[in-house]
Parts: structure tokens; sequence; C-alpha cells
């Protein structure tokens, strides 16, 4: 049988696979494929007996927004899709936190703090509190419990904090109301985001840490934050796009809460409670694979 790049297959000989996609057209003899439980391989076709799928057993969002690799300036080969398995991933955090999700190292280290913070914006800024402050102008009030709010954790950069704090002084009633409404608003969410990230990019503040935290952490149990770095570099190794762009935007985040909701269910053996768990999860385990894991350092 002749595959041509794009193809949806499966290897009957290897179910845990999953389904896989043609890289390059098959040359009669060998083909590159990427599976979705293995990664890229490099198959001798009469072996392997490859079957075509189509329809709903071919599909899955990871060979949706599955790039071509590219070949190499210098040596002409075909550079391997940065996949990495997730169980190697769950192995690799359990070494560092044998109880998972439940580790008391995990839960001193990462996880406690950051549910400190949402239990500080749920009894300061919930709905009915930031409300009150609207209604009296209390525009200063609103941004030095948002600021608190950035210093009671390591999530933001420093120098992004500067630039919030900065903007802050400029446009504070700008910011309380598009902050107010990105929360509690009625319009969708991506009008919301959409308008909370042209307020900071007006104050010199738009940032990805910066527009995803405050949605983090007042519900942490549907929405992510996102550390660029850590963040897509997770999503590649699961096989997954993000569109990332450096400028917030809806498309990116859309997708990120996409995959979140998947990594969360993939984790399940992990005991996750919710994107606080997964988030650590994306942030901790490159660090433990290559030795820097610090918890002193910002995530």
């Amino acid at each position: 049988m002749r595959f041509v790049k794009g193809d949806r297959v499966k290897h009957p000989a290897r179910p845990e696979w999953g389904v896989g996609q043609l890289l390059e057209d098959g040359d009669d003899v060998n083909a590159t494929v990427f599976f979705v439980g293995a990664g890229e391989k490099r198959l001798r076709l009469q072996q392997a007996n490859l079957r075509k799928v189509e329809g709903p057993e071919a599909e899955h969002p990871a060979l949706d927004s599955l790039k071509s690799p590219r070949k190499g300036r210098s040596t002409g080969k075909v550079r391997a899709t940065k996949y990495v398995e997730l169980p190697l991933m769950i192995e690799s955090f359990l070494r560092r936190f044998p109880g998972g999700f439940q580790d008391k190292d995990y839960l001193n280290d990462e996880r406690n703090y950051k549910v400190a913070a949402h239990n500080e914006l749920s009894n300061k800024m919930n709905e009915p509190s930031f409300a009150g402050l609207l209604g009296s102008a209390d525009h200063s009030e609103i941004c030095r419990l948002a600021l608190k709010l950035v210093h009671s954790t390591n999530l933001i950069f420093r120098r992004e904090i500067i630039s919030l704090a900065d903007g802050l002084k400029r446009s504070p009633e700008q910011f309380s109301r598009s902050l107010y409404a990105l929360l509690y608003g009625d319009e969708e969410l991506e009008s919301r985001f959409g308008a909370f990230t042209d307020a900071l990019s007006n104050m010199g503040a738009a940032n990805w840490t910066t527009a995803t935290y405050f949605l983090y952490l007042a519900f942490p149990e549907r929405h992510m934050f996102l550390k660029p770095t850590a963040t897509v570099r997770m999503a590649e190794a699961r096989g997954l796009g993000l569109n990332y762009r450096p400028e917030p935007n809806w498309l990116t985040y859309s997708r990120l809460l996409d995959f979140s909701r998947r990594l969360f269910n993939d984790l399940a053996e992990l005991g996750p409670e919710d994107m606080i768990d997964v988030q650590s999860f994306i942030w901790c385990v490159p660090k433990i694979e290559e030795g820097e894991y610090d918890q002193s350092a910002p995530e």
C-alpha cells in the first residue's frame, strides 16, 4: 500500500501507540510516522503493516496541530519532533514527589502558597467586594490589592511586576474596570480577555504572565497561568500547538485552555485537583529532568 504525507494510520502490533500521521511521503520501503502515544517513529513498511484509518478513528488534536519535520541546513537530516511520552514525564515528577500531587514536599513547595493567593483573592476581591470598591471609585485600593496578590507568589518576574506597578500609577481606573470585567463580566470571555490585554498594553504591562495571573488565581478549576517558555515547551512535548505569540491574544489563550484540560485528564493517576497542579507539573518536570529544580527560583 502506498502512503503519502498526512495519511492517518495505526500500527496493528502496537495499539498503545494510538493513531499516527505520516510526516512525509513513504518511499515504498520506509515511512516516518508521528504517533500520539509514542512520538516519531521511522518504520519499515513491510514489517509494520500499517493500516490507514479515517473518520472518528483518525481524529486527535495532537495530529491536527502537528507540523511536518524540517530539514537541518547543514546536514539535510530531518529534525525530530519535540515529543516526550507522558509516562516518562510522570516518572520524572514522581522521582521528586513520590506522593504525586498529595506529596508533602509538593504541597509545601508548589501548591500551598498558590492556594493561599487564591484564597486571598476570594476574600478581598470577590465579586461583591470588588463591585463595592468600584462603586466608591476606590481604584487605588483595587490596585493595591492586585499588587499584593502579585507579590504573594513567585509566578511573575520582577521586571514584569515593575511594569505593572508603573502602569497602575498611570491608569488605575482603566485597570480596575477591565480587571473586574475580566473576572466577573457578562460578556463572552474572548471579549473580556481582549479588553483586559488592551488595558495592559495601554499601561505598558502587556505580557502573558500578567494577562493570565488573575483569572488563574480566581478560578483555578478552569483557568491557566501562562509562563511562556515552560508552557510552550510542554505543549510541544505533548505534540500540541498553542499558536504562541509574544503578545497576549485570544487564540493562544483558548488553545492553552484546551491543552490544560487535556493534560489535567491525562494526569489522572497523580490526582490533580485543579489547574494549580497542572501548572506546577508543567513548570517542575523540565527542571527535575535537567537537575535544576529549585523551589526558591521564580516560576
